[in-house]
């Protein structure tokens, strides 16, 4: 059994990292079929939580 992972980075005002959101689960959740919808809701995710930094500053 084998892990598959992805992250994200959340960015602050100047464009530079500041945390992360990452996923992870077994290959048998996470298949390779499936690897590119869980990055873009990843990717997501993460650029809705630096807009919202951004604008609570």
């Amino acid at each position: 059994m084998g892990a598959r992972c992805v992250a994200a980075p959340i960015l602050d005002e100047s464009g530079s990292v500041t945390a992360a959101i990452s996923i992870s689960g077994p290959v048998t959740r996470i298949s390779r079929d499936r690897i590119q919808a869980y990055a873009l809701a990843t990717k997501k995710a993460a650029s809705a939580i630096s807009a919202q930094l951004r604008q609570s500053r």
